[in-house]
């Protein structure tokens, strides 16, 4: 669950512990199924992982660069 976005990253809510700071991903912001006009892709980079509550993690995504795979 997306919690904030900005120009510059975003922040959301996983029950996984894939995630590690510094690891690059794929993010489309806004996402949807099937893709709509308005969304975009970017190469991102996981800034920050907090822990929560209820084995959750927060995790701070900042955009590196847009994605077009061409």
């Amino acid at each position: 669950m997306t919690t904030n976005v900005s120009r510059d990253g975003v922040y959301f809510i996983s029950h996984s512990r894939s995630y590690y700071e510094g690891m690059r991903l794929f993010v489309a912001v806004p996402y949807h199924a099937p893709n709509e006009p308005q969304d975009r892709e970017y190469l991102g980079q996981v800034a920050r992982i907090d822990a929560l509550l209820d084995e959750r993690f927060g995790i701070a995504v900042q955009f590196l660069a847009p994605w077009s795979a061409k």
